[in-house]
């Protein structure tokens, strides 16, 4: 839990205070775009520590917004489901490997597969590319998203919408 949390919400934490501090200092306002998930804004089997993770990552989007939109300093989070990238490959491969562990083990091939989740694609049926995140991401910081803060985008093919 340590580990993750450290990962993927305190890192998150410290670079906006961080970037806040110098956005002060400058006094132009700014824009903070942090990455959370899909698990940000639902629950996902077997992954209590990462879905507690991201959720503390939108909860300090949302409060962040709160606190210093009156500073001109937008604050969003976006939420990705799977994108194809070596890292995600690699993280299937992880679990695929561990899921056939548990069987050979004599898990149960219905409780094994649990492991991995249900779910497995978007309505769009299909991960995202990086530079289709890129672009959701170019957007939140551009002039067209002015009014947008304290948002929780999700960029994840319509996963979240069933």
């Amino acid at each position: 839990m340590d580990y993750t949390m450290a990962n993927n919400f305190y890192s998150v934490f410290y670079c906006c205070k961080y970037e806040i501090r110098e956005f002060m200092k400058e006094g132009n306002g700014g824009v903070i775009v942090n990455n959370a998930s899909i698990a940000g804004l639902t629950g996902l089997p077997g992954n209590p520590a990462y879905v507690a993770s991201k959720h503390a990552v939108n909860g300090l989007t949302k409060n962040l917004a709160l606190d210093y939109a009156r500073y001109g300093i937008r604050i969003n989070s976006v939420n990705p489901a799977g994108t194809t990238t070596p890292m995600v490959a690699e993280a299937y491969e992880y679990v695929r490997s561990h899921r056939e562990a548990a069987i050979k083990a004599g898990m149960d091939p219905a409780k094994a597969q649990s492991m991995a989740g249900q779910k497995r694609t978007s309505m769009l049926e299909r991960e995202a590319t990086a530079e289709e995140q890129a672009a959701s991401i170019l957007f939140l910081v551009s002039d067209d998203a002015t009014h947008m803060t304290g948002a929780t985008v999700q960029t994840d093919g319509g996963w979240t919408s069933f």
